[in-house]
């Protein structure tokens, strides 16, 4: 069975532009054309169906909408636009009009307002974590790690045999 280049070597897509949309899938983009071309015969009714509807609108039209369908990622000023913004999955139809309004995209950015922090001395957290760690550990262990010795034997070694 042959491999395909991409599965060896990875996908190496490229950005195209159609009308003022960047899409970016190269492979899907070929796909679209290759079914609105002819190269691709339609498979079933709904495709038949489909190829109907889209040579009867401008062809920028038609493939931002099979490209669409496919699921391809279109970005506009660079922003992503939302899937179903040129396909209308629940018709199975290619939209008519198209209008781009905020909801049209998917990178939606949120402000929330954080509470103020209150300015801390720079390192007076950290000192007074460090002498609580100081604190609570036992003498015993604090004078053996200080003479650099463990303060319990080592389980499970036996001496070796001479």
């Amino acid at each position: 069975m042959a491999t395909r280049k991409s599965e060896t070597e990875g996908r190496n897509l490229n950005t195209i532009k159609v009308e003022d949309f960047d899409l970016l899938s190269d492979e899907k983009l070929e796909r679209v054309f290759n079914f609105l071309d002819g190269i691709t015969p339609p498979i079933n009714d709904e495709e038949k169906r489909l190829l109907a509807l889209c040579s009867k609108m401008p062809r920028e039209k038609a493939v931002l909408a099979l490209y669409d369908r496919l699921g391809g990622g279109v970005k506009k000023d660079g922003r992503k636009v939302a899937l179903g913004t040129f396909y209308d999955f629940a018709a199975r139809a290619p939209k008519e009009k198209i209008e781009l309004g905020e909801e049209s995209f998917d990178d939606t950015y949120v402000l929330v307002r954080k509470e103020r922090k209150e300015k801390r001395e720079k390192g007076g957290d950290i000192k007074k974590k460090a002498a609580e760690l100081n604190r609570s550990k036992p003498k015993k262990e604090k004078k053996a790690d200080e003479l650099g010795q463990l303060s319990e034997p080592r389980k499970g070694r036996k001496p070796k045999d001479e």
